[in-house]
């Protein structure tokens, strides 16, 4: 190896050492469970293959990080902040949730051309128009209803 590739070698490792201290990673503990199911009208939604639920941190009293999770078919979800299902850490959340109707004749191995109509109310799909905000607190799961209205 010659001079400049180990100068090289050494200036990438610092630059990387750096980046590690100045962007730490971010603390993964301390994550509740977080599942629930969607109603609209205080039915449980009836979605397409796609539909999410959004936690967004609710300014300062949020928890840093955001989590979304996909609805089924049912309304159910699971939140997850860093990987799918993962959950979420504690603090306060403005909700959003973004679902297509479950149309008949509807197949999820299909592309379609059409826009498929939304499920919700448009307010819903933006955590800044949805006014639902919630609390998730330090524990090992928590069961979250989220209760729209058109």
């Amino acid at each position: 190896m010659s001079r400049r590739q180990v100068l090289l070698a050494t200036v990438a490792a610092l630059a990387v050492l750096a980046a590690i201290i100045y962007f730490p990673w971010p603390d993964r503990s301390g994550r509740v469970q977080v599942t629930g199911t969607v109603y609209l009208d205080g039915v449980p939604l009836e979605v397409v293959r796609g539909s999410r639920i959004g936690f967004g941190p609710a300014g300062a009293a949020g928890g840093g990080y955001s989590a979304s999770g996909a609805i089924d078919e049912q309304g159910r979800y699971r939140l997850g902040t860093f990987k799918p299902g993962d959950g979420v850490l504690p603090g306060t959340y403005r909700v959003s949730v973004i679902a297509w109707k479950k149309v008949p004749g509807w197949r999820d191995d299909i592309t379609y051309d059409a826009p498929v109509p939304s499920a919700v109310p448009k307010r819903y799909e933006d955590a800044e128009t949805s006014d639902i905000t919630v609390e998730v607190t330090l524990g090992r799961s928590q069961t979250i209803y989220i209760k729209l209205t058109k």
